[in-house]
């Protein structure tokens, strides 16, 4: 839900800024939140998706202009003004909104420390 997607986007850029700092391996990241409608299947255990509208290609164009920063998409933004003061930007042509401030914090602690703990057993299982 959106009271939850901001609080643990700001969590997740929180966690993995901590991890870079003492990481000897950096993690790349970009957030990017964005709203839209999808149509999914499941078959024989496969979710299969597609969506509908700009959805996938707004959130790929943020999530590539994100460098360590979440970017709300305008869809996102307009839900979002009800938890969160945000500020209009712009790079290579593309609008976004930032996070100024959330007014709502739930606690999501663990729920990142799950995530994160996904990331970094996929790290292990690379090497």
């Amino acid at each position: 839900s959106l009271h939850d997607a901001l609080p643990i986007s700001n969590q997740i850029k929180s966690e993995l800024t901590e991890y870079n700092k003492k990481a000897k391996e950096k993690i790349r990241f970009g957030i990017c939140l964005n709203n839209g409608d999808i149509i999914a299947k499941t078959e024989e255990n496969i979710l299969t998706f597609m969506s509908l509208g700009k959805l996938i290609s707004t959130s790929k164009k943020l999530s590539a202009l994100s460098d360590k920063e979440i970017l709300l998409s305008e869809e996102f933004n307009e839900k979002a003004k009800q938890i969160a003061k945000t500020e209009k930007d712009k790079k290579q042509g593309i609008e976004f909104f930032t996070i100024n401030e959330i007014k709502d914090k739930p606690d999501n602690s663990k729920f990142i420390r799950n995530f994160l703990k996904k990331l970094e057993d996929d790290f292990k299982d690379r090497d």
